[in-house]
């Protein structure tokens, strides 16, 4: 008998991996993608009818509901409203669009990890953010 899961996200390995690296980075990268998932969302609602397989049809009202209402603002990402609603809309779609988000979310961590300001010899720090920056904004624009 496996492990009952508390969150949305721990039954899926990748899933559960991606969140808590989107957790770890720095607050102005948490919301860099945090606007990257409502923007992507927006635009797939915006060109596409309501019910286009986006949404995990098994998510009911009153399990929708709850995640955009939820009044506690313990966790990580209740702190931000930006943050807040990327993480609850993720909650939302279907596993192949949770799964895509997580990868980029991942390459990020990956990318992240190689390349450190100590990898840099002697570069700005300006310079250095600007590459990283540029970088990220790539792998968010590219589709897993």
């Amino acid at each position: 008998m496996g492990i009952p899961y508390k969150r949305w996200y721990d039954s899926e390995a990748t899933i559960s991996q991606a969140i808590r690296a989107w957790e770890a980075f720095p607050h102005p990268l948490q919301l860099l993608i945090a606007q990257h998932i409502n923007s992507h969302i927006y635009d797939h609602w915006q060109n596409k009818a309501p019910n286009n397989g986006l949404v995990d049809p098994t998510i009911t009202q009153h399990r929708l509901l709850g995640l955009f209402l939820s009044g506690a603002k313990r966790r990580w990402h209740d702190q931000d409203p930006e943050i807040r609603t990327a993480m609850n809309a993720l909650a939302c779609l279907n596993i192949e669009e949770q799964r895509r988000f997580a990868t980029q979310i991942l390459q990020i961590r990956n990318f992240m990890e190689d390349h450190t300001p100590e990898d840099e010899n002697n570069m700005p720090a300006d310079l250095h953010v600007a590459i990283l920056y540029e970088s990220i904004q790539r792998i968010l624009n590219t589709t897993a």
